[in-house]
């Protein structure tokens, strides 16, 4: 699709060198692509909520000393939440 923007320069070269892109066309696709990763890894990370540790602080305090180990949760949640989050198969233009 064409269109006329108008794009702050700065901006641009910014994008591009971050990027790594040359061309003004493959910068702004880049970035759509990187803004709508985000928001699909931001919905999948709020999904899957936060893990529930039933520990007291000294019990924390012990495990930061003594390193981590293994406890039991329920990942239930967290697999139906990997099972439905949507995503597109491909990110890339097909009409390329």
């Amino acid at each position: 699709m064409k269109m006329t923007i108008e794009i702050d320069r700065r901006l641009l070269r910014q994008a591009q060198k971050g990027l790594g892109m040359d061309t003004i066309k493959d910068t702004v696709e880049a970035s759509l692509r990187t803004v709508i990763r985000q928001d699909q890894l931001q919905k999948l990370a709020d999904a899957l909520g936060t893990i529930p540790l039933d520990l007291t602080s000294e019990q924390l305090r012990q495990q930061r000393r003594n390193g981590p180990r293994m406890y039991p949760v329920d990942t239930s949640g967290w697999i139906h939440a990997l099972r439905t989050a949507t995503h597109p198969t491909s990110m890339h233009d097909s009409s390329r």
